[in-house]
Order: structure tokens, then sequence, then C-alpha cells
């Protein structure tokens, strides 16, 4: 408002003067006072007090973060940065610096994370993740489909929280560790896995090879700057708003590749090849993704998916459908989810993560494929565990937002 002001005697200066003409002068009144209205106006409410929604503002903040997005860019070039890392500066320079244990900040929330995602035709499913945790505590998630077998996971699922990750992704019998960087990595297992819904235990040994000739997609550099600058322009700027993204940065990359290799179960050993994606790990809304095109990683820069119509009570749908666009093509996508499982992580269960098998028809091509929807957990951890297996998976839990 005091820049309004300024610019106002400035300009009433001017005209005493006789160097600015009326016409201009009045021109420059209405757009002053249409600039106070905006700045003084209070945002839109937010849909479902979680979502925000685009106010007065939002063309100009709009541009505003489009323009700073280009010139970090630019200015960056391909160099790095920890301190100054995201909306186009890379925190890691090299793959070798990407692809191996990470420090952990000095934070009780903080994680270091690889995750393995997968499906093939024929009904065989992998999710593999480590999560390093501060004081040698690691968030372990393994869930395997096999046809024929059923779906097997840890023994202590849906709680995730388990000794290790000190120094490497690795424990409660389950290992991940990059053999070449951005190439190949390895998921191995032995131990005891729980078979569901029987709940009976089985000897497991695991033993796949994730391999991949694609580039990959850093989200601190490869996302869409319209998408981003969508999602900036439409929360509310403040302080604390902009302190909030400056904690909460992650470092994230994605690769889609193969995973194979054999399961052996009670000494039956059976075959595994699936798709993969693999995960190394503020916004009430910001849309994230990228398509694979021959010769080419195109980031996403719409999509029409409302989550606060699909899921927001803690039970997303199970058959649904989305457009969105890339690469100035428009795609459009049907979802049919084949099953669903819940687990928890964090010491305390901060989070619920639903990791469901899904059969996806994008434009006319089908296709298999994970989805993974994450809730805030408020519930706490339950004073007893393995979880019923009524209350196991798929079901919304008191606290979840």
């Amino acid at each position: 408002m005091s820049a309004a002001l300024l610019l106002l005697a400035g300009g009433a200066a001017l005209l005493l003067l006789g160097q600015c003409p009326l016409p201009l002068l009045l021109l420059l009144l209405l757009l002053l006072v249409l600039l106070a209205a905006c700045l003084l106006a209070p945002p839109p409410p937010a849909m479902f007090a979680v979502y925000s929604q685009p106010g007065p503002l939002y063309p100009l903040k709009w541009a505003a973060f489009r323009l700073l997005l280009a010139l970090r860019s630019a200015r960056a070039g391909r160099a790095a940065s920890r301190e100054g890392a995201g909306y186009g500066v890379r925190s890691l320079a090299s793959a070798e610096q990407m692809e191996r244990v990470q420090p952990l900040a000095d934070h009780p929330l903080a994680l270091d994370s690889v995750w393995m995602q997968g499906v093939s035709p024929d009904g065989g499913w992998l999710v593999a993740g480590a999560a390093r945790r501060p004081a040698g505590r690691l968030d372990a998630v393994l869930l395997v489909g096999l046809p024929g077998v059923g779906t097997l996971c840890l023994p202590r699922h849906p709680d995730t929280v388990v000794a290790g990750g000190s120094g490497a992704f690795a424990g409660a019998g389950l290992r991940i560790w990059p053999e070449e960087p951005m190439r190949r990595w390895r998921v191995a297992f032995a131990g005891q896995l729980r078979r569901h819904p029987s709940g009976q235990l089985v000897d497991v040994a695991l033993d796949l090879r994730f391999t991949s000739n694609m580039p990959h997609f850093d989200y601190d550099t490869d996302m869409s700057a319209a998408a981003v600058s969508r999602a900036m322009a439409r929360e509310p700027w403040s302080r604390q708003f902009f302190g909030r993204l400056r904690d909460a940065h992650q470092t994230h990359y994605e690769q889609l590749g193969t995973a194979s290799g054999t399961v052996t179960v009670a000494g039956h050993q059976h075959a595994l090849r699936i798709g993969v994606v693999s995960q190394p790990y503020n916004f009430s809304r910001i849309e994230l993704g990228y398509v694979y095109t021959p010769g080419a990683v195109r980031p996403i820069d719409w999509c029409d998916l409302e989550l606060g119509y699909h899921g927001e009570q803690g039970t997303p749908p199970t058959d649904y459908g989305f457009s969105f666009g890339a690469g100035g093509r428009t795609y459009h996508v049907q979802v049919t989810v084949l099953e669903a499982h819940t687990v928890y992580c964090g010491a305390d269960w901060e989070a619920r993560l639903l990791e469901r098998p899904c059969r996806y028809r994008l434009d006319d091509q089908a296709g298999w494929g994970m989805a993974e929807w994450q809730y805030r957990h408020n519930g706490g951890r339950p004073a007893r565990y393995p979880l019923p297996p009524s209350e196991q998976d798929g079901q919304p839990a008191a606290g979840d937002t």
C-alpha cells in the first residue's frame, strides 16, 4: 500500500509540473485503486479448509514466479546448490552424488529414502521402500503380489518402523542398493513374510535387479514451470509460507525401468519381471509428473484430477478418470484399482500410505501400474499391532487428512 501511495504522490507531482497529461494520470489512479483493492482483499476460503483457491492477485503472482523460475534456471545452468536447491536449481551435481546414502537433516522427521514400485501384465507387482530416519530407525515397506500365491508383506505390516538405516537402505531383512548410478539397483530380502489376508508366515527369499537406460526426472529442475507457478500463485504468500517451503524442500527424482529376478516362497521359486518406477527421495495442490515419449521426457503442464473431490475423507475412488497435458498434447486416463494395501510411516505413524496396483487405459492403450495415495495421519500409533485384517487395508483411520 505504501508503494501505491508513493506512485500516487509521484503522479500528482508530475501533474503539478505540467509533465503528466490528465488522461494518463486518471489511468494511473484507476490502476492504483485496483491494485490497492486486490492487496486489501482477503484471500478466498480454501476448499474443505485445505485446498487454496486463486485470489485477485493470482495472474500477477503467476507471472512473477514464472519470471523468477526462468531467472533462477538461467543463472544456475547445470550447477548444484544444497542451500538454494529447487525451483530450477538442482541440489546435487552428478548421478554419483545422487545415487548414494545422503546425510540426514537436523529434524526429527528427516528422511533419506528409496522406493521401487511396479506391476506386470500377468498380475505380479512390487512395492519396496526403505526410508532412513534419525536415531537409527528405518521405515521399511515390502509388498509382493504373485499370481497363484497372493500378496506377501512384512510381519509388522502395516507398521513400517524397524531398526536399521544408519548407513544403508537396509533393515528387517530388506536391502536396496545401487550397483551403477542411474543404471542398476538391487533389491534383496531374506526372512519371513506374512501372507495376506490369512496372516500365515512363510519363508521368502527375494532377489531382483532394477535396470534402466532411460533418463531420470529431477523434480528440482525438470518440472513444468507453468505448473509450479500455478501452484505457487494459488497459495497465500507470507514470510511463514516461504519459510515452510524452504524447510520442507526435498531432493526427489524418478526413473522408469524394469525389475526382474526370483522370489522363492516356502521353497518354491517364482519368476518376477515388472516395469518399475524408482523414487530415491507444501503445497495444498501441485501438479507433478512426466511422460516418456521416444527420445524425450516431458513434464506435465496441467492435470484436472481434483484431490478435493477424490478421496478427501480418506477413501480414494477405485474407478475414476482424469486428463492431463504434456508436450502440447492432451492425454485421457482411466483407472481401475485391483486391490489396496495400507502402510503407516514414521515413529508415531505420521503418514498413511495406500499402495494400489491398478489397470490403466491411456487413450487407446492398456497398461498396468501402481497408484500411491498419502494422507496425514493424526491418530498416532495404536496400542497394539499388527492390526486385525479388517482394519489393515483400504480403510480410512481416525485422524486421516
